[in-house]
């Protein structure tokens, strides 16, 4: 981890020598390689699922979303180890809210989204009562502070909740399903490396874009507390973004739908978890105000949504609740400019 944060400082410092008419260049060059991995990375996953008889909903709530939220968990955690309590929870919690405001809007407002309602409920339970969870504790715990214990319970629900979704849902074919499965279009040693190289590199391409969007931004004149809040938090949640755009365009929309809520609940457990466990983590009153309130809209109106119309095996999620999403997302970020 510390290797991690001296490889941000020094990335930040290359990208300080570059003119500022240069950084345009070079971020839209990490866009394009990442764009890439994303690609050969979805290619991967969709081929593995179609082997293994994991469904892609769980292939993406579970192997890619681990990958995708590195960057959060990095950035977290080191935040807590230098005593930034702020952009450890800040980070996290924006995290969650990007990724099912912003990019499970867009997947629902340009996908086809027909998602297996038994499929999917297991894993939306989870993320609905882990982020609320938190809130909850937040409220509750002494002092408002997530105590390091507090962090090692979320990484033991983490585990629970990994294990829990091999072990009950994870193999289609046992549900009777084989016959209907995709024939892969990929070796399984191509579905493996294209899967693990397009992981490496989509979170190692977010981990070089980060620094330069902040320079910008600050070359622009754009405070560092909205950067810390918003740009950080969307910057990190870049992997889930990309990997989102590309299944739709490749009309694998469960596979991205699986990513966002599998990087909600890491999110939850995994990035907040580990960076409470590194060092207690003290929650400003900004998150009760603000933060916590628009997670928890975003998270249940999806829920509410879903138990409102529970006929049927397949659920078709209407294309106005993906533009309501997006719309709830740019209000989020305008609200703190506002309050800025």
């Amino acid at each position: 981890m510390q290797n991690s944060y001296m490889t941000q400082e020094f990335l930040l410092e290359l990208f300080r020598s570059f003119p500022s008419w240069a950084l345009p260049f070079s971020i839209g060059l990490s866009i394009l390689v990442l764009g890439f991995a994303a690609d050969k990375m979805v290619d991967g996953a969709a081929s593995l699922a179609a082997y293994t008889g994991l469904s892609p909903l769980v292939i993406g709530a579970t192997i890619i979303s681990l990958g995708t939220t590195m960057p959060e968990m990095v950035v977290s955690v080191m935040a807590a180890f230098y005593g930034d309590s702020s952009l450890a929870l800040g980070n996290g919690i924006g995290s969650i809210i990007a990724d099912t405001a912003l990019i499970m809007g867009l997947l629902i407002l340009f996908g086809k989204i027909l998602i297996d309602r038994e499929g999917i409920s297991q894993t939306s339970w989870w993320r609905d009562l882990s982020a609320t969870g938190l809130v909850i504790a937040a409220l509750l715990l002494p002092e408002q502070i997530l105590p390091r214990w507090f962090g090692f319970v979320l990484l033991g629900l983490l585990v629970l909740y990994l294990l829990q979704m091999y072990h009950t849902k994870g193999k289609s074919r046992q549900k009777g399903e084989s016959e209907n499965a995709r024939h892969p279009d990929l070796s399984l040693l191509q579905s493996i490396i294209y899967l693990l190289i397009g992981l490496i590199f989509v979170v190692g391409s977010s981990h070089i874009l980060l620094p330069q969007v902040e320079l910008f931004a600050l070359r622009l004149n754009v405070s560092e507390d909205i950067i810390a809040t918003t740009l950080v938090a969307f910057g990190t949640s870049l992997p889930e973004l990309t990997t989102a755009l590309t299944a739709i365009r490749k009309k694998e929309e469960a596979l991205g739908i699986g990513n966002v809520m599998g990087a909600d609940i890491l999110n939850a457990l995994f990035v907040i978890g580990a960076a409470s466990a590194t060092k207690p983590i003290q929650i400003d009153t900004a998150f009760f105000g603000l933060h916590f309130p628009v997670m928890l809209l975003v998270l249940w109106t999806l829920r509410l949504l879903f138990l409102a119309q529970m006929r049927g095996k397949y659920w078709a999620i209407p294309k106005w609740y993906g533009l309501m999403l997006i719309v709830v997302y740019i209000c989020y970020v305008a609200m703190q400019y506002i309050g800025e």
